[in-house]
């Protein structure tokens, strides 16, 4: 008898109590969102887009053309069924959203609460914070980042389960690109906000050699505070000399106001090799010296480095393509004093004209300008338009 008595000592604690319900209305809840963007939502949507069914839209890796999901799964191709993935995103932000709703509803009860009369008996407090404020600032910050974070990613994710449309039929693979680009930033570094960004881009591909030309702006403000304010601009040409090997020069600038960098330029030049090459995708690395002209943090200097980089680029099909770099530039007198460059990128077609585009860049400064971090995180999510 004395087990039974505490159990039901356990099962009728208001935790176990309110956790059941709150399982139970979550499971509910979970099914009227599925329903709702199943069933109203993406089909109203899909109408207005030219009566596309989104559970309908996938990509095969393999870069064939199938006529359904079925036929590619009967065939055995891998497949990136983007579709599904736009229906469960759009349930994410509704729930995320209907979340927040009830948090803001229950902070704002909380804070009336407190307003009121304090009760005769002093509250209870958290021992290991009441001795411990380093403790409570530490959480504190924590949440604001945890906040700041989420907020971002549904942004993106907004941005993604808007754009992310199929256009009837693959449009044929473009020998050249040149487009621009307009998109929502979330920075991660010396930076932590929602900002605007716009690029270009020229990237043209022939069987002796390749150009690309890119030139990158962000900026972004926050209370009428500037924030966010930077520009990068890329030359890369690459020569074939033979099947495999290629001659490469590099030159790139940069200007970070946030990060106090009035300038870098960066101007390579040196032999590379093709580990892969193929229709579908190359993989490059080459190594050679660099010259940098810096002002960081008001110092000046101008320095010879060594500049090791490497370049994937993989067309996933006619309509989507992924790439990624890393380029690692320690200075020639002291390898301690080293920049690190890194990016990856994916590109999916919405329309013949119409694409959206992720990517994702870090810079890492072994030597920032005084009072800054050395790591600059920066994920862009754009739709690109080709020129």
């Amino acid at each position: 008898m004395g087990m039974l008595k505490e159990f039901k000592e356990f099962a009728m604690r208001g935790s176990v109590i309110d956790l059941a319900v709150g399982v139970i209305i979550g499971g509910a809840f979970g099914k009227i969102t599925t329903s709702l963007v199943n069933d109203v939502m993406m089909p109203v949507i899909g109408l207005a887009l030219g009566k596309i069914n989104f559970a309908n839209l996938f990509v095969a890796l393999n870069g064939e053309s199938y006529a359904s999901i079925q036929a590619a799964k009967d065939a055995g191709a891998p497949i990136l069924t983007y579709g599904v993935f736009i229906n469960a995103i759009v349930d994410f932000v509704i729930v995320a959203f209907a979340l927040f709703l009830f948090i803001k509803a229950l902070n704002a009860m909380k804070r009336k609460e407190e307003a009121a009369p304090a009760a005769p008996a002093a509250p209870r407090r958290c021992r290991v914070a009441d001795g411990n404020p380093r403790f409570v600032e530490e959480v504190r910050k924590q949440g604001e980042e945890m906040t700041k974070h989420i907020a971002l990613i549904l942004a993106a994710v907004g941005l993604c389960a808007t754009g992310t449309f199929a256009d009837e039929g693959p449009a044929e693979k473009a020998p050249s690109e040149h487009s621009v680009a307009l998109g929502f930033t979330m920075t991660d570094g010396n930076s932590d906000t929602l900002l605007g960004t716009a690029g270009y881009l020229f990237d043209r591909k022939r069987d002796e050699y390749t150009l690309r030309l890119a030139l990158d702006g962000a900026y972004g403000e926050n209370d009428d505070e500037k924030n966010t304010e930077n520009l990068k601009g890329v030359a890369e040409y690459r020569r074939s000399v033979s099947e495999r090997v290629y001659w490469l020069g590099n030159l790139s600038a940069l200007y970070d106001d946030i990060a106090d960098v009035d300038y870098r330029v960066i101007a390579s030049v040196g032999p590379g090799v093709y580990l892969i090459k193929n229709d579908n995708s190359w993989l490059g690395v080459e190594v050679g010296p660099a010259y940098i002209a810096e002002k960081v943090g008001g110092e000046s200097r101008d320095e010879w480095a060594l500049r090791v980089g490497e370049r994937y680029e993989r067309q996933l099909s006619a309509t989507a393509k992924l790439w990624q770099s890393l380029e690692y530039l320690p200075l020639v007198d002291d390898f301690d004093d080293y920049l690190l460059n890194s990016e990856i990128g994916i590109e999916a077609a919405i329309n013949n004209s119409t694409s959206i585009r992720l990517i994702a860049r870090n810079t890492y400064d072994s030597t920032p300008a005084p009072e800054h971090k050395k790591s600059d995180t920066t994920v862009i999510a754009a739709l690109a338009y080709q020129l």
